[in-house]
């Protein structure tokens, strides 16, 4: 198998390989093979550099002396210090901001028919032996019925296909 490396000074030039030999482009072949067009993120870049009015330009093509350059971030303007107490309640704010009852996702706990249907026998023996009401009795077959309504509401009807597996 036959490598082409571009000619880098960090690539070895004597490493030996069994099945692989290295060749590597002449300097600057890649750089002449290929089209370097800027990016359309720097042609927009230059075209808002250009458009802005020469006074804010940060002297644009005078030379800078060194000290400018390491002592500038000591004249940018700040924000100040804070208190310790100023942080505290900056961070309070921003957690209390952060939970919202709209963001608080409670997961349903999803109760099974048959779950339900044993509670329901279960609460229809508690009350006949607790209470034997009439009324109370009554309240329990409503439950029941809205149940039945519920699980007919739930029900869909098997596809034929379905039927003749079933066989």
């Amino acid at each position: 198998m036959l490598l082409f490396l571009d000619n880098f000074a960090g690539h070895p030039s004597d490493l030996k390989l069994d099945n692989i030999q290295l060749a590597f482009f002449p300097p600057n072949t890649t750089a002449k093979s290929q089209d370097i067009q800027p990016e359309r993120e720097d042609n927009e870049l230059i075209e808002l550099w250009e458009a802005l009015p020469v006074g804010e330009r940060m002297n644009e093509g005078e030379e800078m002396d060194l000290s400018d350059f390491l002592e500038a971030d000591e004249r940018l303007a700040t924000g100040g210090t804070l208190t310790l107490q100023e942080i505290a309640d900056g961070v309070m704010r921003q957690e209390d901001s952060d939970i919202d009852e709209e963001d608080l996702i409670v997961e349903k706990e999803e109760v099974s028919f048959k779950e339900a249907e044993r509670a329901m026998s279960t609460v229809r023996k508690f009350m006949q032996q607790e209470s034997g009401k009439l009324s109370v009795m009554q309240v329990c077959d409503k439950l029941e019925d809205e149940m039945q309504e519920i699980r007919q509401k739930k029900m869909r009807q098997p596809t034929i296909l379905e039927c003749f597996r079933q066989a």
